[in-house]
């Protein structure tokens, strides 16, 4: 070793003892005695020498730990908001799944509705001649009987609460695309019904539909009609005010394959 590299060295090392005694000093004092007042003459042994040989005061010390802090709780709300918005996806990802669900359950029951009122061809045993139509309100049906163990049955809507009617009747008139004439009491439940008391005309609006048979019981008209309707999702529920609804398809057929002077048995 060179003389000058000597003689640096060894001005060195008292340094790295110094440095080596406050920091044994600091650790060995209680916490309380660490913080040092300014401006004395006592040694200052606020200062510790960190993994990269740093000089880190305890002032330098509660800042980064309030770095630390800060850091941790932003972090913390940050994973947080992030557990708060997948919570969300996932419960928006569980709506719409119910809503499908609903969905796909409800064309289901609407298919199944529609399949078990649709017109079609059935076995029926009756007493009736053929050619007779028997209602059943209960399973919302009309019957055609066509002889031999066989009806030709559709779907209706038959009479609500309070407005129903059974027995039986005779058709004594057809019509096409027929007027609509509210009766006075239905006039008096329903006001805006008055514009129509001489007659609404027929057309696809027209509650009457496609084609109307009208009952008689006798000379007399019982106001009862079997008819079309403007409304064809109301088809398998009771809903009307005591005639009896069928779509227009259905209607238009079943006037197509019956007289007048038919008997109709309500049930």
């Amino acid at each position: 070793m060179e003389p000058a590299e000597r003689e640096l060295f060894m001005r060195k090392i008292p340094v790295v003892i110094a440095a080596m005694l406050t920091a044994l000093l600091l650790f060995a004092l209680p916490a309380q005695a660490r913080v040092i007042a300014p401006n004395t003459s006592q040694p200052d042994f606020t200062e510790l020498i960190d993994a990269d040989g740093l000089v880190i005061n305890v002032a330098q010390q509660k800042t980064l730990r309030e770095r630390w802090k800060a850091r941790a709780k932003k972090r913390a709300k940050q994973r947080e908001r992030a557990r708060s918005r997948d919570r969300a996806r996932r419960a928006k990802a569980r709506r719409i799944k119910q809503s499908r669900q609903r969905t796909a359950k409800a064309q289901k029951r609407r298919a199944a509705r529609a399949k078990l009122y649709q017109r079609t061809a059935v076995r029926y045993r009756t007493r009736e001649k053929a050619g007779t139509i028997i209602v059943d309100t209960g399973s919302k049906h009309l019957y055609h009987v066509l002889g031999n163990g066989r009806a030709m049955r559709y779907g209706v809507a038959v009479g609500k609460a309070g407005f129903g009617w059974k027995g039986s009747a005779r058709i004594k008139r057809k019509a096409k695309w027929p007027t609509w004439t509210p009766p006075a009491s239905m006039i008096k439940r329903k006001p805006h019904l008055a514009k129509w008391r001489n007659g609404q005309p027929g057309g696809p609006a027209n509650p009457l539909g496609a084609a109307a048979l009208y009952l008689y019981q006798g000379k007399r008209d019982t106001l009862y009609r079997i008819h079309g309707t403007n409304n064809p999702a109301s088809i398998g529920t009771a809903s009307s005010s005591g005639c009896v609804r069928l779509r227009n398809e259905d209607i238009q057929h079943l006037y197509a394959n019956v007289g007048r002077n038919v008997k109709v048995i309500v049930r």
